[in-house]
């Protein structure tokens, strides 16, 4: 007798367990914010709590996409993210969110056909711009990094690079990109495109012998990496735009 109650208590249990499963969407339905006040209302409260809390700053390359859930009464849970390799990447980033979302209160359930349910919301965290961030994220200065000979003088570098690796006629696309490090030092050259490895190795040494100081980007007038890209073809022209989520709203 005591085996069937048993039985029928785990029976209900996981039926209770299945259909509260049942009940979770895999994402928030459009138009509906996870916290109250939406994304910039979370974002004030973020950097609230950083500055009243001792949490320490992570490196600007480092973001994470935190999943969790926000259950129908409000609640929340941290849910396990099968992108391990993410993770790794941005360890700092990572344990920075962990610690953060439990300071945060004002979580809201997803609705549908009128009623509270739990729905997987993703929140994007950005810790060196979080922690850096002026109490109002609107008066936040940003500075791109700048080459102090002129932009125009190392696109003429780059531009005397590259032709000069290509023969005459040849139709050909490239893709550049290099970082500029926080101490204003350019480094990481990178060349892709249909060209040999040996091409592609004789450009990416060059571009490191381009003479030159840089003064680095900054945040808040705190010094930060930057990346830049540029695509070429039959126009040489150089231009660049930083590496950093452009939903974050800084």
């Amino acid at each position: 007798m005591v085996k069937k109650i048993v039985l029928l208590i785990c029976f209900t249990l996981l039926k209770t367990l299945q259909a509260q499963q049942q009940e979770v969407l895999e994402r928030y339905p459009y138009g509906q914010s996870p916290y109250e006040g939406g994304t910039d209302a979370l974002i004030l409260e973020m950097i609230q709590v950083i500055k009243k809390n001792e949490f320490s700053p992570c490196p600007s390359t480092e973001k994470y996409l935190l999943p969790i859930l926000v259950n129908a009464d409000a609640s929340i849970n941290f849910v396990k993210d099968p992108d391990t390799v993410s993770v790794f990447k941005n360890k700092c980033a990572f344990e920075f969110s962990r610690k953060l979302i439990p300071y945060l209160k004002k979580w809201k359930p997803a609705s549908e056909n009128g009623k509270p349910v739990g729905a997987i919301a993703e929140i994007q965290i950005e810790p060196f711009y979080l922690y850096y961030s002026k109490e109002n994220p609107k008066l936040n200065e940003y500075k791109k990094p700048k080459f102090k000979s002129g932009m125009k003088v190392f696109g003429s570098h780059v531009k005397n690079i590259i032709e000069k690796n290509l023969n005459a006629n040849e139709d050909k696309k490239l893709y550049l990109s290099f970082v500029v490090n926080e101490k204003g030092v350019a480094e990481n050259f990178q060349i892709e495109g249909n060209y040999t490895a040996a091409e592609k190795g004789n450009m990416a040494n060059e571009l490191k012998k381009i003479k030159g100081e840089w003064e680095p980007a900054t945040f808040n007038g705190i010094p930060m990496k930057f990346k830049f890209y540029n695509e070429f073809n039959q126009e040489f022209s150089f231009d660049y735009e930083r590496v950093k989520y452009e939903n974050a709203g800084w």
